[in-house]
């Protein structure tokens, strides 16, 4: 998630700070207050990053123990 981004990708970017950044004012707001579609974007970015974050090559795998597999 570093280096360039295409332009299209700044609303999600905005979005992730807010949210994030929303629940570290001790404000009452936590992450079980993020919305599912933040949850499911924000996961499948973070997945999609994992291999390049970790700095190999290697394979992970990684399951939801919540119930749905995606």
């Amino acid at each position: 998630m570093l280096g360039e981004m295409p332009l299209a990708g700044w609303p999600f970017r905005r979005w992730r700070e807010m949210e994030i950044h929303h629940s570290d004012l001790g404000l009452g707001f936590t992450p079980d207050d993020w919305s599912a579609g933040f949850v499911a974007l924000e996961w499948r970015t973070l997945v999609h990053s994992l291999t390049e974050r970790l700095g190999h090559g290697g394979g992970v795998e990684l399951a939801p123990t919540d119930g749905d597999p995606q």
